[in-house]
């Protein structure tokens, strides 16, 4: 997702209004960019998507338009990964306004959808969503059905006016090329796995909810050890003398993502007591798996700011 759309806060809660309810009457290409970009860049307030994206249109969704689902959670969660990517390639491990407002917003929306996609239960077609690997079966493309009966097809070229044709071919075989890597990504990982990390990895995100306190260096993220750059507070698993961060914005974030590591975690009420014990949640069980990046530096940090009072 490119950060690069500029519209008031008036236009943009209009556009995400639109862009809502898009998702319910027609079929969303993964690849429009613009409209992913619109989504997802708008200045929203939590009460505005808890509005907009009303239980009864999310359970629509769900249930007429299961495809536009899964491509919507991949697309929130590409724009958490390149989020993520940015803020660790920064060489001040920081972000900016534009990705702090995506890195919100997705959180946001995660927030409002998955208790009511977790409410369809473990066997649904949420359940293939978000476990199977590489998720629904990609349904194939229905071309356009005129009055009169005859079909037609989009014409690529006619997008892009006079542009030279030898242009045109190596853009589609570069796209085509992308396409052919994402799909064989996605064939060998599961939506709820990727969700999961994306949330691990915001719990301390440099420039949104930590302050490294020293440069984080790319490399593999931390699970079972705790990573004392980016922990909360000192006190358990690492010294006490470690200082907290006090930054209001960094807690404001942090109660965002734990609001949705919530209700990522609460299908359990949507369960009986039996059917808790045979087949505990999926996303619950994989969470406390200690596979989830930055196991380690939740507990400790929890733990370290609930016996601080």
């Amino acid at each position: 997702v490119k950060f690069v759309k500029e519209m008031g806060n008036s236009d943009s809660h209009a556009v995400f209004i639109d862009g809502v309810h898009r998702l319910v009457e027609e079929e969303i290409n993964a690849s429009d960019n613009e409209f992913w970009t619109s989504l997802f860049y708008a200045s929203t307030s939590i009460e505005d998507v808890f509005a907009i994206m009303s239980p009864e249109l999310i359970r629509r969704i769900r249930e007429k338009h299961p495809h536009n689902l899964q491509v919507f959670l991949r697309a929130i969660i590409k724009a958490m990964q390149e989020v993520s990517s940015a803020a660790e390639a920064s060489e001040t491990n920081s972000l900016t306004a534009d990705e702090i407002s995506v890195a919100t917003t997705t959180v946001r929306m995660l927030t409002r959808l998955i208790p009511l996609l977790l409410e369809d239960g473990e066997m649904g077609i949420v359940q293939e969503i978000l476990w199977k690997p590489g998720g629904l079966e990609r349904t194939p493309q229905v071309c356009d059905e005129n009055s009169d009966g005859t079909k037609t097809t989009t014409d690529d070229s006619s997008q892009h006016g006079e542009e030279n044709p030898c242009e045109v071919a190596r853009r589609c075989a570069a796209e085509k090329k992308k396409a052919a890597e994402e799909e064989a990504h996605l064939a060998h990982s599961t939506l709820g796995n990727s969700l999961l990390d994306c949330l691990g990895r915001f719990l301390f995100l440099p420039g949104f909810t930590v302050k490294p306190r020293t440069k984080l260096i790319p490399g593999p993220l931390p699970t079972y050890r705790v990573d004392e750059r980016t922990i909360w507070k000192g006190g358990v698993g690492v010294s006490s003398a470690i200082l907290h961060m006090p930054d209001q914005a960094f807690l404001k974030n942090r109660l965002e993502v734990l609001r949705c590591v919530l209700a990522c975690l609460s299908g359990p009420l949507f369960q009986t007591t039996e059917e808790y014990q045979e087949t505990p949640p999926t996303m619950l069980v994989r969470f406390c798996s200690g596979e989830v990046p930055y196991t380690a530096n939740l507990f400790c940090s929890l733990m370290a700011v609930v016996f601080s009072y």
